[in-house]
C-alpha cells in the first residue's frame, strides 16, 4: 500500500457537465485505488443540485472509495470559496503532495508540502504556478516543450496524458452503417463545423452529435444553423448533453470517431480529449486533426487516422479511408483498443503519477 496523502487543489462543479470534472475524479479514485490518501474538495452545482457526494458520484457513474475524502466548499461565492481553501491548506499540518489544478494556489501551497502543478495550456498564471512547483505535469509533450522553452528548468515536467476506463468503453457491438460520432462541448476551437461540413461531401453518411444543452448552448445553436445552410440537417443527430454513463450505449458498430480540433486556443500544443480516449476504448475507428498534441497518441494509418486541421475535405477523404476499406478500419481501431487498455488507462495514468512524485521526492 501506498502512504502518499495527497490534497487536489482542483475545485469544480459537482455534478459537472465539463471533461475536467471527470479528468480529476477519475484520476483521484485512480490513485485511492493504488493505496493513496486523497481529499478533493468540490463546488455545489446550483443548476443540478444533488443531496450527496455519492449522489454527485453517480452522476457519472462512479462510486466512492474509502480513501479518497470529498468535501464541499461552502456557498456558490467563488472568492469566498478561493480563501476557504487557502484557510484549508494554511491550516493543514501533515504537508501533503498538493496537486494543483487551480493555478493560483500553487503559491499558497509553495512550502506546506510538496508541490505539484498539472498544465492543461500555457494559462496566465502558469509562470507563477510553475516558480512555485517541485514538479510540473502536462498532458502533451508539445506543451511539456513549450513550458521547458518558457521556463527552463524550473521544474521537472513530466508527460503524463489524459486516459478513460475501459470498462466503461467496451468494444461496440454490431454492423450498422457508418455514422460520424461527437461527443463534447461545441466552442468554435472545437472545430465541430468541420465535421457538419464535411457532411456534405459524405452524402451516404450520418452523424451523431453528444453534447451542449438545448437553447442554452450559443455554439450549438450556430451549429445547427450552419447545417441548414449546408443542406445536411436532416443528417444529423442532436442529442444535447449526456450524462457520462449514457454515452457508451449511443455508439455502436460502424462508426466513426471524429476529434476535429482546431489549433485555436493553444489546442496545437496541449489537446488531450477524453473523447479520443473513449473513442480508442470503445474500438472506434477515428479520424482526427493533424495536431503535435494529437500526434502524441494518433499514428495515421495505424490506430487511426489524421487529416489536416480545419480542412473539411480533408477530413471527409480520412473517413473514406476507413468506410470504403472495412477490414482497414478494424485493424486501425483494434490497435487503438489494445493501446487505450496497455497504455492509456486511469490505473496507468495514476502510476505514472505516482513514479513521478516519488522521483521528485527523491
Amino acid at each position: 500500500m501506498s502512504s502518499e496523502s495527497i490534497w487536489f487543489l482542483a475545485p469544480f462543479r459537482l455534478p459537472s457537465d465539463h471533461a475536467h470534472s471527470i479528468q480529476i475524479l477519475n484520476t483521484c479514485l485512480a490513485l485511492a485505488g493504488e493505496g493513496v490518501r486523497g481529499t478533493l474538495f468540490v463546488k455545489r452545482n446550483p443548476d443540478r443540485p444533488v443531496r450527496s457526494i455519492d449522489e454527485g458520484l453517480a452522476a457519472y457513474g462512479l462510486r466512492p472509495h474509502e480513501l479518497l475524502r470529498i468535501e464541499w466548499l461552502p456557498t456558490h461565492y467563488n472568492p469566498l470559496q478561493g480563501a476557504v481553501l487557502r484557510w484549508k491548506v494554511f491550516r493543514c499540518g501533515d504537508r501533503p503532495v498538493f496537486y494543483i489544478r487551480h493555478l493560483r494556489l500553487a503559491q499558497t501551497a509553495k512550502g506546506r508540502g510538496l508541490v505539484l502543478t498539472e498544465l492543461h495550456k500555457m494559462e496566465d498564471d502558469a509562470r507563477a504556478a510553475v516558480l512555485a512547483s517541485d514538479g510540473v505535469v502536462t498532458i502533451t509533450s508539445a506543451l511539456r516543450d513549450a513550458v521547458q522553452k518558457e521556463f527552463g528548468g524550473r521544474a521537472p515536467v513530466e508527460v503524463i496524458p489524459d486516459a478513460v476506463d475501459p470498462s466503461r468503453f467496451p468494444p461496440v457491438q454490431g454492423c450498422h452503417p457508418s455514422r460520424l460520432v461527437y461527443t463534447g462541448q461545441f466552442h468554435d476551437w472545437k472545430g465541430v463545423d468541420v465535421l457538419v461540413r464535411s457532411l456534405k461531401l459524405l452524402p451516404s453518411l450520418t452523424a451523431l452529435l453528444i453534447g451542449g444543452r438545448e437553447g442554452s448552448d450559443p455554439f450549438r445553436d450556430g451549429l445547427k444553423a450552419l447545417a441548414m445552410q449546408e443542406g445536411v440537417a436532416d443528417r444529423i443527430e442532436w442529442t444535447g448533453y449526456l450524462p457520462q454513463a449514457e454515452i457508451p450505449k449511443r455508439l455502436r458498430g460502424g462508426d466513426v470517431g471524429v476529434v476535429p480540433t482546431r489549433a485555436g486556443n493553444g489546442q496545437d500544443v496541449a489537446a488531450s480529449p477524453l473523447k479520443l480516449f473513449e473513442y480508442m476504448s470503445a474500438g472506434l475507428p477515428i479520424v482526427a486533426s493533424d495536431l503535435p498534441s494529437i500526434r502524441d497518441v494518433l499514428r495515421s494509418g495505424e490506430n487511426g487516422m489524421l487529416f489536416k486541421e480545419g480542412d473539411p475535405a480533408a477530413l471527409a477523404a480520412a473517413v473514406r479511408q476507413l468506410t470504403d476499406d472495412p477490414a482497414r478500419g478494424a485493424a486501425v481501431s483494434a490497435r487503438a483498443r489494445e493501446e487505450a487498455i496497455a497504455r492509456y488507462s486511469w490505473q496507468a495514468r495514476a502510476k505514472h503519477v505516482l513514479q513521478f512524485i516519488r522521483s521528485i521526492a527523491r
